[in-house]
């Protein structure tokens, strides 16, 4: 069964590791490093969607209400 939230990215990651030699493990250090890193950006990309296209959303629904609000138009 899928995880919902897996992506294109979690696969491409999953098939290079799985063409990774198994018997050769990597540092303990290493790992945590790549594994936060990861985490890190994957923070960044859900910051700048925020940001950026929702936020711009939000601006628009708000401006829209406002409009109605003062000059009774409906935009839908």
């Amino acid at each position: 069964m899928k995880n919902k939230d897996h992506t294109p990215v979690d696969q491409i990651l999953e098939d290079r590791f799985g063409q990774l030699n198994a018997s050769v493990s990597a540092p303990k250090e290493i790992r945590d490093e790549v594994f936060s890193t990861i985490d890190t950006l994957s923070f960044l990309a859900e910051l700048a969607d925020f940001f950026t296209v929702r936020f711009t959303d939000s601006e628009w629904s708000m401006l829209e209400a406002v409009s109605d609000a003062m000059f009774g138009n409906n935009h839908e």
